[in-house]
């Protein structure tokens, strides 16, 4: 059986409803520590439907985004610790 084409219009429409869903989220988040979870579920999300359909890459990606945010906020705080 052949996977059915999306339009368009009907992949514009799948976005907007998973924008939605995100924003309703992150509205919900009272603190920056849930809004960071939000947005690590988010991205979490995205990588698990992407290996779903074959593209195991999106974890790779994914890791190298966060290990080299990590490093960033590490060297900040090394060079602030004697504040």
């Amino acid at each position: 059986m052949t996977a059915h084409k999306l339009t368009a219009d009907e992949v514009a429409a799948r976005l907007r409803n998973k924008r939605r869903a995100w924003r309703s989220r992150l509205g919900t988040a009272d603190t920056s520590a849930k809004v960071a979870c939000a947005a690590w579920d988010r991205a979490r999300a995205a990588a698990v439907q992407a290996e779903r359909r074959g593209r195991p890459e999106a974890y790779d990606e994914l890791q190298k985004i966060l290990t080299d945010w990590a490093k960033g906020w590490e060297r900040w705080v090394a060079q602030h610790d004697s504040e």
